[in-house]
């Protein structure tokens, strides 16, 4: 009904908002107020409503916290009918030599697995002194149907494992040299045991590319590998390899 826009504080008010789907109103607010430019305001997100048989009705209330400059949190609260309520958020944050992001999520006392659910996913990537990179990326769930009961879309509902890695990289000119630890936590539990990912545990890796003549037309170097597949089944042990 009414849009006030202050370009001095470049900030937008809006009262009387109405959202119509074919010619069907589904939301009313009252009052809302948005940012003009690029810059970040903190403040409620549009909510979301769904419906799902897994979790009956679904409805969700954003908070942005615009932290800092360089860091923010998106609180999450989701309600659902069946189960309860999941209490989420996200923490993101940013340097000149690092960047990461932590996501979790926890629903106390399940009503319908009788137990408690949760998720945690955090990424993180250094750029250390001396070329040195470090790089984090983990997640864990607490069970197996956690991603079928919450996951939106067929991308998270057939996620068979998650990832668990940590890797050291060094780069340069002509060298790159990387260690890492990798694990899996497997979601699927009907994947057979022969079937699953092995752990690298560690895996080293160390490159090496030169040129000679005129341009340095003439290339050369090798790549090589060393690493442990581990795993509580079938064939494990170390495998190096080396290609000149």
């Amino acid at each position: 009904d009414e849009i006030t826009m202050d370009t001095r504080t470049q900030l937008g008010t809006g009262r009387g908002a109405r959202v119509d789907f074919k010619g069907v109103p589904i939301m009313y607010l009252p009052w809302l107020s948005f940012p003009l430019g690029t810059q970040r305001k903190s403040g409620f997100l549009f909510p979301s409503l769904g419906h799902s048989q897994r979790s009956g009705l679904q409805f969700v209330v954003p908070y942005y916290w615009n932290l800092a400059p360089n860091a923010d949190v998106t609180f999450e609260p989701a309600f659902y009918g069946r189960r309860g309520v999941d209490v989420a958020g996200q923490f993101r944050y940013l340097t000149r030599a690092q960047r990461g992001k932590l996501s979790v999520n926890y629903l106390p006392s399940d009503q319908l697995a009788d137990d408690d659910r949760s998720r945690v996913r955090f990424e993180h990537v250094a750029n250390l002194p001396h070329e040195l990179r470090f790089l984090i990326d983990a997640e864990n769930v607490s069970d197996p149907d956690y991603f079928e009961d919450f996951a939106q879309g067929q991308e998270g509902t057939s996620t068979p494992f998650v990832e668990r890695l940590a890797r050291l990289t060094y780069r340069d000119e002509h060298w790159r040299f990387a260690g890492e630890v990798q694990h899996f936590q497997t979601i699927d539990e009907e994947l057979a045991r022969i079937d699953r990912p092995y752990a690298r545990a560690p895996r080293i890796v160390a490159n090496a590319d030169f040129g000679w003549g005129p341009a340095e037309r003439f290339r050369y170097g090798f790549d090589s590998e060393i690493v442990n597949f581990d795993r509580s089944i079938g064939v494990t042990g170390w495998r190096m390899d080396v290609m000149p």
